[in-house]
């Protein structure tokens, strides 16, 4: 019903909720899940969450990852925020979308996915992207929060996470122990400057 799918699209939420009402269990799958995507690329979060509620049932994993990625593209942190839970695998996502904030030089939504990013080891490879395809504008803001547990260096898009924890995440560079610290990096020959940066930075002792 292609009249379903423009309603979701041009945002008509009064006819999106007559059409469930009257013709819902007549819809088909793909009506409902081609509107679901609109909504969520279009950025309507009332619909969204309407769809979520009243035709959840007819909605896969895939809608699900389409919809963030759609979102995430086109800047909705709210409706992000919404479907992430949905997410089968979160971490991956979350690494996936990430990336391509980066990619898009999206700064803000870049910003957002880091607040989502809890553990070091995923912390550690949103450094690594930024480094490595050159956006300094994100490496620098993460450099910001620098911590005995997660110390930021690069070298232009060479780049190492010095830490007195444990980094065990390295899909796109190399995690070695040096000593009593884990050194998570893409270039051996910073290492050595990256572990005396750490030792010679003024932590902040809360």
């Amino acid at each position: 019903m292609d009249q379903f799918q423009d309603a979701c699209k041009s945002k008509q939420m009064d006819v999106v909720k007559d059409i469930i009402a009257n013709e819902g269990d007549k819809l088909p799958s793909k009506d409902i899940q081609f509107g679901f995507k609109w909504a969520c690329l279009c950025g309507n979060k009332e619909m969204v969450e309407y769809l979520l509620e009243n035709t959840n049932d007819k909605l896969t994993g895939a809608d699900y990852e389409f919809g963030i990625w759609g979102a995430c593209k086109n800047g909705f942190m709210d409706i992000v925020s919404l479907l992430f839970p949905k997410i089968d695998n979160p971490d991956k996502e979350l690494r996936s979308l990430y990336s391509r904030a980066c990619a898009d030089n999206n700064l803000e939504m870049a910003k957002y996915l880091l607040s989502m990013m809890e553990t070091n080891s995923i912390a550690s490879y949103a450094f690594g992207v930024a480094c490595t395809i050159g956006n300094t504008e994100i490496a620098d803001y993460i450099e910001q929060n620098q911590s005995e547990s997660r110390f930021y260096y690069r070298k232009g898009t060479d780049f190492c996470v010095v830490s007195n924890h444990e980094l065990n995440y390295a899909e796109i560079g190399i995690c070695r122990s040096f000593g009593n610290l884990t050194v998570y990096y893409n270039n051996r020959e910073i290492v050595s400057d990256s572990i005396d940066a750490y030792q010679n930075y003024n932590f902040v002792k809360l």
